[in-house]
C-alpha cells in the first residue's frame, strides 16, 4: 500500500474515533461522565498519549535513521564506480574492455532503481545484473599485468569490484531493516482510542471538529514521513538518482 493510502486511511480512522467518541458520549447514561469516571478517562488517555507520543519519535528517528543510511550507502557507491573507472583508466587500453562492461552494469542498475518511467518501480533484486558482475571478474582475472602500476591497478579493482558487491548486498539485506508493519497497526490503534477518549471528554461543537480534523491530519502526515523514509527507493521522498547519474556521466572519460 503507498504512503498516500496509509496517511487517508490514519486520518479516516483517527477521526472517525473521535467523532465517534463525541457520538458516544450524547448516548451515554447521566453518571457515566461523572468526577471519578472523567478522572479514570483522563488517566487512561493520558496514558495513551504518551504511549503513542514515544513510538511515534521512535518510529520516526528510526525511519529517518534508515533512509539516511542507504543515501550514504548510495553516495560510497558512486564514489566507488568513478573510482573503479579511473584505475581501470591508470591500467591502460588493456583493461578498456573491462571498464565498458562496468559502465554497463553501473548504468543498467541505475535504470532498474531508478527508471526513466516515472510509472515504473525501483528494482533492487540482487540476481539481476549479477552476469555482468562476472564477466567483469572474468576479465579483470584475464589480464596479464607486465608493470608494477598495472599490477597494483588490478588488484586494486578487484578489491573495489568486491567492495562495490558487499555494499550492494547490504543495501538489499537491510530492507528488512525497515519499520514493521504492525508497529504502524499497534499505533494506529492507541492513537484512534486516545482520540476517541478526547471526544468523549468534550462536548461536541464547530471549534472541537476543526481542531480533532487538522491534528488527525497531522497524524496522517506523520505516518506519511514514516512510511516514505522506510521507502527509499519508492515514492515522493526519495533518495535522488543525481548521484549516480552525475558519477555514470564521469565514466569512460579519457
Amino acid at each position: 500500500m503507498s504512503a498516500t493510502w496509509i496517511a487517508v486511511l490514519t486520518f479516516a480512522f483517527v477521526f472517525g474515533g473521535a467523532m465517534l467518541g463525541t457520538f458516544i458520549r450524547l448516548r451515554l447514561p447521566d453518571g457515566h461522565l461523572q468526577d471519578d469516571s472523567r478522572d479514570v478517562v483522563k488517566v487512561v488517555v493520558g496514558l495513551t498519549a504518551t504511549l503513542a507520543a514515544v513510538l511515534f519519535s521512535l518510529l520516526i528517528a528510526s525511519a529517518k535513521n534508515f533512509y539516511d543510511a542507504q543515501t550514504a550507502e548510495v553516495e560510497v557507491l558512486a564514489s566507488k564506480v568513478v573510482l573503479l573507472d579511473r584505475i581501470l583508466a591508470v591500467y591502460g587500453p588493456e583493461a578498456a574492455d573491462a571498464r565498458k562492461e562496468v559502465r554497463s552494469i553501473v548504468a543498467e542498475a541505475v535504470e532498474r532503481i531508478w527508471p526513466s518511467r516515472p510509472t515504473e518501480a525501483s528494482d533492487l533484486n540482487l540476481l539481476k545484473g549479477s552476469h555482468g558482475t562476472g564477466a567483469f571478474f572474468a576479465q579483470m582475472a584475464a589480464l596479464e599485468p607486465h608493470t608494477g602500476t598495472q599490477r597494483t591497478a588490478q588488484a586494486q579493482a578487484i578489491q573495489i569490484a568486491l567492495s562495490l558487491s558487499e555494499i550492494r548486498v547490504l543495501m538489499f539485506s537491510q530492507r528488512g531493516n525497515a519499520v514493521p508493519e504492525l508497529f504502524l497497526g499497534v499505533l494506529l490503534f492507541w492513537v484512534v482510542i486516545l482520540f476517541g477518549g478526547y471526544g468523549l471528554l468534550t462536548q461536541l461543537n464547530g471549534t472541537l471538529v476543526g481542531v480533532m480534523f487538522f491534528s488527525a491530519l497531522s497524524v496522517g502526515l506523520a505516518m506519511y514521513l514514516i512510511v516514505e523514509f522506510n521507502r527509499p527507493f519508492d515514492g515522493v521522498i526519495r533518495i535522488p538518482g543525481r548521484i549516480m547519474h552525475e558519477a555514470l556521466a564521469q565514466m569512460g572519460q579519457p
